[in-house]
């Protein structure tokens, strides 16, 4: 099979290369079809029973994401300017399409509940309109502070915060939303602060930037692999066919990961990644190789048979094994993680295939004295030989700290294993200086909190829920 192949792109180079061409093309042109899916709760099946029971609760209870919008104000939120705007703010909020009106948790929406003359229950809206003076201010605040459900949710204990709660139709449609609502908060807004948090457009907004990232990660890696290449190798033409190689690897491996219906989730955005410097390391061994015994043959042809024929089988083994690891993730049960490994392997195989016909033919294009320039090239003087020498003999002379070293260094890794610790809030996957993650800081200063905790009481008891005992339970948890 080596010599077939190796024989067949040398024999016919360009009808290999317009081949392999025409398959990028091909695997390119499902791009366009991409589908993109930012939602973690994919990275469970359907059928998980955490993610079934999930939505068994949210549509018993009518639960539904929130949008937080948080209100600070460190000279006093409760004034009548600053309510009056936040009153007009809840009302232009509660037109836009994918709120839940009714739903909606803010001081002109909810309900203040108190007892009235003869034993009797009035129900009347918090803040029913506007108001004009400090004592309706003061009025609001006291009964949100008397109420156990709004308290410290609703608005903090000092008053200086405010928050209202929006629920969404689908989260999907969190960061519009989110920039919708912060348009109509600068519409309004005054000197206070205005904060937009929430679990829907934290994981929204991680999942687009981690998109963006990748578009701009990719390509930079290709440049540094690039650069690389040149620094090792010193010349252009012969490292035109490596870099080649990554790019038809990772077209095939995403479009193929297209064309068989698959989404691109955020694991699957890292396939380029992963495939970049792995597609040229067989292309370094091929031109390593070919560099060293290019003066032992009379024809490039010959020596390019060799060094294939040298490589064939550890780079099979290397490129195998590397794809049975990924492959391996296939039988684990989140699904972006199966296609991660499912197709991070395919590209290395195919990198391994298109190492062996894509560099033959490469290099049976390339002129002669390039080839004799290039495997004549002397860089043991070099600054990387210098390197790599100093770092040879110093590997030879200290070979005891250096092992007791890698020891040492093997203990503490360990130790910090068994320190991990698993930060599964998205709020917390932005760094400190995003807004997202202020704003999330700055509503837990001052409230309860910019999402909803819920825990679910069942019993085989139709009445159970009514039993006192079963009552004071629940408010002691």
């Amino acid at each position: 099979m080596k010599n077939k192949l190796t024989h067949i792109s040398l024999r016919f180079p360009w009808i290999v290369i317009g081949i392999a061409i025409v398959i990028t093309i091909f695997f390119a042109a499902q791009f366009p079809k991409i589908k993109i899916d930012t939602d973690p709760q994919n990275m469970l099946k359907a059928d998980e029973p955490a993610r079934l029971f999930d939505a068994k609760v949210k549509d018993a209870f009518a639960l539904h994401d929130m949008i937080a919008v948080g209100v600070v104000e460190d000279n006093g939120a409760f004034r009548p300017d600053l309510l009056n705007r936040i009153y007009k703010i809840t009302a232009d909020i509660e037109k836009l399409d994918g709120v839940i009106v009714e739903d909606i948790l803010a001081p002109s929406t909810v309900d203040d509940i108190k007892q009235g003359s003869g034993g009797t229950m009035v129900i009347e809206p918090l803040m029913g309109g506007e108001i004009a003076t400090q004592e309706e201010a003061d009025y609001i605040l006291s009964r949100i502070k008397s109420n156990p459900v709004l308290r410290g949710k609703l608005a903090s204990d000092d008053g200086k915060a405010i928050a209202l709660f929006v629920p969404i139709e689908d989260k999907n449609l969190s960061k519009k939303l989110a920039d919708e609502i912060t348009g109509i908060t600068k519409k309004y807004g005054g000197a206070e602060k205005y904060h937009i948090a929430g679990l829907p457009i934290a994981e929204d907004s991680f999942g687009s930037q981690m998109f963006k990232q990748m578009a701009v990660a990719a390509p930079a890696t290709f440049l540094v692999i690039f650069l690389l290449l040149f620094l090792f190798f010193r010349n252009i033409k012969i490292i035109i066919a490596p870099m080649v190689v990554a790019v038809m690897a990772v077209i095939w491996s995403m479009g193929l990961l297209i064309l068989t219906g698959n989404t691109v989730h955020i694991m699957a955005s890292m396939i380029p990644i992963f495939l970049i410097p792995i597609a040229v390391l067989n292309s370094i061994y091929i031109i390593s190789e070919f560099h060293a015994h290019y003066k032992k043959y009379s024809h490039k042809d010959n020596a390019i048979a060799h060094a294939i024929d040298e490589l064939f089988v550890p780079m099979l083994f290397v490129s195998a094994t590397a794809s049975v690891g990924f492959f391996a993730l296939a039988v684990t049960p989140i699904p972006p993680v199966r296609v991660f490994g499912i197709f991070v392997g395919f590209g290395t195989m195919v990198a391994w295939f298109l190492s062996l016909t894509i560099n033959p033919a490469f290099a049976k294009l390339i002129s002669a004295k390039t080839l004799h320039r290039f495997a004549n090239a002397d860089d043991s003087q070099g600054l990387l030989a210098r390197v790599l020498h100093g770092l040879r003999d110093l590997a030879r002379k200290q070979y005891r700290p250096i092992i007791a070293g890698a020891g040492v260094l093997v203990i503490v890794s360990a130790i910090g294993l068994s320190m991990i610790v698993v930060n599964d809030n998205p709020v917390k996957w932005f760094k400190k200086s995003n807004p997202i993650r202020q704003a999330d800081m700055a509503m837990n200063a001052h409230l309860a909190g910019t999402y909803m905790n819920y825990l679910v009481f069942e019993s085989n008891d139709a009445d159970a829920m009514k039993r006192p005992d079963v009552e004071r339970y629940i408010e002691a948890v």
